[in-house]
């Protein structure tokens, strides 16, 4: 292939991704494409949002404005159920969300802020009977008194704790819980994150 060959189908591709942007069949920017197709959908539309490590705390308000009341303040770990409805003001993107007090109220929606998370995700294996080992990503966990994370913490776990899952999965604040008995007897219930935990020996439903 000559040089002038090679440029000119460099050329012509070019052109075709500069055709394809302006034509909206590519975007340049992909989480701008997943709102877009996600407020596309038929039905009613759910997505549950996870806060991450780089947005601090994020408050909640009545409005979608930085001077509307503030209903909560959302941490790392937090998860939030957004149906699609958005606004623009204050020069902001705001989402309007459910959290898990059963309020609803408005957030901005601050690229990096949040990431699409599966509700109804368990450990494979988990289920009644099952024996659970605490992985060193679980440990620090919050075994609590009931599937809450307002609820009383019972215990927190460490790294290898053996575990017996004793009742669930429940769904509470768009995560899936597991009643676990601890070694030492007591019942306390834990969310199901991916990588917290090792089933040792598989339990049943």
């Amino acid at each position: 292939m000559t040089t002038r060959t090679r440029s000119h189908l460099v050329l012509r591709w070019l052109v075709l991704v500069a055709l394809a942007l302006v034509l909206g069949l590519v975007s340049a920017a992909p989480q701008q494409a997943i709102h877009a197709d996600f407020m596309s959908r038929d039905g009613y539309n759910n997505l549950v949002l996870e806060i991450t490590a780089a947005a601090g705390g994020v408050d909640v308000h009545s409005t979608p404005s930085q001077t509307g009341a503030r209903i909560d303040t959302l941490w790392w770990g937090d998860r939030v159920l957004w149906t699609g409805e958005a606004a623009t003001a204050e020069g902001y993107r705001w989402i309007k969300v459910g959290i898990g007090s059963g309020s609803t109220g408005w957030m901005q929606d601050t690229p990096g802020w949040t990431i699409e998370m599966d509700p109804v995700y368990t450990t494979p294996g988990m289920g009644s009977g099952a024996r659970v080992q605490v992985t060193s990503s679980g440990a620090g966990s919050h075994c609590r008194d009931w599937p809450s994370s307002e609820a009383t913490e019972v215990e927190m776990v460490d790294d290898s704790d053996m575990m017996t899952v004793v009742g669930g999965p429940y769904q509470a604040e768009y995560w899936m819980w597991w009643e676990y008995r601890l070694a030492n007897r007591s019942q306390c219930w834990i969310v199901d994150v991916p990588g917290w935990f090792r089933v040792v020996t598989p339990g049943t439903f």
